[in-house]
């Protein structure tokens, strides 16, 4: 074979190593990467299933280590805590709700398909603060464009009216009455957990003023309760 064309041939067969090298190794990365999440998927509603099981047990014993002295309070105060958590979580699954079924009501007026499954999308991303709205509204703003660039505007209109209604009017009634907090405490606690921690702020700033609520009603409770004995 000539020098020349055996050259060509060494270097087509080395790329071609060097492709189907590298072809395999992105293969075992993309299957290393996914087995984790995988697993953690199969495992994680077991690990939910036996928590939920054992939670009585769990709460016993986390009870008994603390002094019997203080282990009602803690026990009474630790309930408040748990209930206004658990009321943010009903809050927010039922703002999902609302914003959802919005945005199919005013999808179907406009003529849009694929209503249901835009609508679910919104009232998902609803959970996500601040950025939720715009999650929304991105793939029904795309699917109108595809058919109009006025129904485009439409949609953009009526998903800008409804994440205004969200915000001012319906997110701080419904959060408000979930946790006990007045709406205009829940709008100046996203506002500061904005600013401070940012997006992080933003999904924990209303549970986190709850809590600092049920808190700061103990400390009040344990302050009159320590004036009434020196009193006496």
């Amino acid at each position: 074979m000539p020098e020349t064309l055996r050259r060509v041939l060494d270097d087509t067969v080395a790329r071609l190593e060097h492709l189907l090298l590298g072809a395999i190794e992105g293969t075992l990365g993309t299957i290393v990467g996914f087995v984790p999440g995988a697993l953690s998927l199969v495992i994680a509603p077991f690990l939910a299933f036996y928590l939920l099981l054992d939670l009585p047990e769990f709460k016993k014993k986390g009870a008994a280590l603390i002094p019997r002295r203080y282990r009602a309070e803690v026990m009474s105060l630790l309930g408040e805590i748990d209930d206004v958590v658990g009321g943010f979580i009903r809050g927010q699954l039922i703002l999902a709700l609302v914003v959802g079924t919005m945005v199919a009501v005013g999808l179907t007026l406009l003529g849009m398909k694929f209503v249901l499954i835009i609508s679910i999308i919104a009232g998902i991303a609803e959970l996500i603060p601040y950025f939720g709205p715009v999650i929304g509204a991105v793939p029904a703003a795309g699917l109108a464009l595809l058919r109009s660039p006025i129904l485009a505007v439409e949609v953009v209109i009526l998903f800008f009216v409804i994440q205004q209604l969200e915000g001012s009017l319906i997110a701080p009634r419904v959060l408000g009455r979930s946790v006990g907090l007045h709406p205009l405490i829940v709008i100046f606690a996203l506002m500061v957990g904005g600013y401070l921690f940012g997006f992080i702020g933003l999904l924990v700033a209303v549970p986190a003023a709850a809590v600092l609520k049920v808190l700061g009603r103990w400390l009040y409770r344990q302050a009159v309760e320590s004036l009434d004995g020196d009193g006496d």
